[in-house]
């Protein structure tokens, strides 16, 4: 693929885009999401979980010309201090493993409330302390994408924070809803500040997303069909999880998985209509 891919790198992730030889061109999420009419495709996704699988899904990308998105747990990224930095190595790894040329945006899944991962947690307020210092972390490893859970970023300085960062930086910015949160609400007060939303997870299917991706989850390969347009972003952990054994059987296994997902998808060539995309945009 084309080496212009690298001017595209987040400003955040550039460091550590050339620490690892071979490893494939970071994207932001706002930069992916701002030409999903572009795409017309839906982008798949698939959580760093098992490196062997990560490895046969970006190998499988490569050979569609296909675009990615890997999500990085929060409970990974919260372990140590340099588990955020050390996680992104590792799926920049991957991707040299697997000699991707295609861009991968990397997410900073939110965190699942009531998880303590990264340090007890107290009332609201220590609540919304750690969600500012967890996105700052997340922001110097490198991540071109950080998830905000909407229940968090509702009515605190947490938002007008991340809508200075995702203006600077041009970052991809995700929202994702749990639980009995009202959504629709939250949206909409979102959208009246002005937040740059590249994507949203786990809202109902009547929500308005405005121009953001809606991500969903595919729970079995049979269920897979042709989906419509881009602004769709496929998660195939539930897929790609059900695959055992050694990590060679699991690499190939997940690699024709990910191959026949795309296909069904009508996602090849996802990578090569942003690059046009994208040119387009800088020669105007």
């Amino acid at each position: 693929m084309d080496a212009d891919w690298h001017r595209f790198c987040p400003a955040n992730a550039r460091s550590i885009a050339e620490a690892v030889d071979g490893a494939p061109p970071l994207l932001s999420g706002q930069a992916l999401n701002r030409h999903a009419a572009a795409i017309d495709a839906p982008i798949i996704e698939l959580s760093a979980r098992r490196g062997a699988a990560l490895v046969g899904f970006l190998r499988a990308c490569r050979q569609l010309d296909a675009v990615a998105v890997v999500a990085v747990d929060n409970a990974v990224r919260r372990k140590t201090p340099s588990s955020a930095h050390n996680a992104l190595l590792g799926v920049l790894a991957a991707g040299a493993s697997a000699r991707a040329d295609r861009p991968i945006v990397v997410v900073a899944r939110a965190p699942v409330p009531g998880s303590t991962a990264g340090g007890d947690v107290g009332d609201v307020g220590d609540v919304e302390v750690a969600a500012s210092d967890a996105l700052a972390r997340d922001v110097s490893a490198g991540y071109g994408s950080v998830g905000i859970d909407v229940g968090v970023a509702a009515d605190t300085e947490l938002l007008d924070r991340v809508i200075l960062l995702a203006r600077e930086l041009d970052l991809g910015i995700e929202l994702e809803v749990f639980g009995n949160v009202d959504a629709a609400l939250i949206l909409a007060m979102v959208d009246d500040r002005g937040l740059p939303v590249s994507a949203i997870r786990g809202a109902g299917v009547h929500d308005d997303v405005g121009g953001a991706a809606r991500v969903v989850t595919i729970a079995d390969a049979a269920a897979v069909t042709a989906m419509d347009s881009g602004g769709l972003r496929v998660n195939i952990d539930d897929v790609i999880g059900r695959i055992v054994g050694k990590d060679d059987d699991v690499e190939v296994k997940s690699w024709l998985m990910t191959t026949r997902i795309l296909r069904t998808l009508k996602a090849e060539g996802t990578a090569t209509r942003l690059a046009d995309a994208m040119a387009s945009d800088t020669a105007s």
